[in-house]
């Protein structure tokens, strides 16, 4: 595999998070990773300058409540998906979540 060359990420509003590369996105579910061992090496190292760091980066402030979330799937939901506290069916494959507490949403 060709060596891979990071590019510029974060836009500038979030120009003081860490980041690292472990993949490029190439298409739809198309993408070419890094090798394992380099992608967890990134990772880690990415981590820990961030800990480094951590009193140099502000808190990201941008995002105000109230906080919604959007998936949309290639099959139908199952009922199991339909029935969950909070969901907001939209149609047959997507569901929504609004929400005040960011956590409530799935990450």
């Amino acid at each position: 595999m060709k060596a891979l060359r990071p590019t510029l990420y974060p836009p500038a509003r979030l120009s003081a998070i860490e980041t690292v590369i472990t993949k490029y996105g190439k298409g739809l579910e198309k993408a070419e990773h890094l090798d394992p061992e380099e992608a967890c090496r990134n990772i880690r190292e990415g981590a820990a300058r961030a800990v480094r760091r951590m009193y140099e980066i502000p808190p990201f402030t941008a995002i105000k409540p109230p906080y919604e979330f959007e998936a949309r799937f290639y099959e139908p939901l199952e009922d199991a998906v339909k029935n969950l506290e909070g969901i907001e069916l939209v149609d047959e494959r997507t569901y929504r979540i609004v929400t005040d507490d960011l956590f409530k949403l799935p990450m």
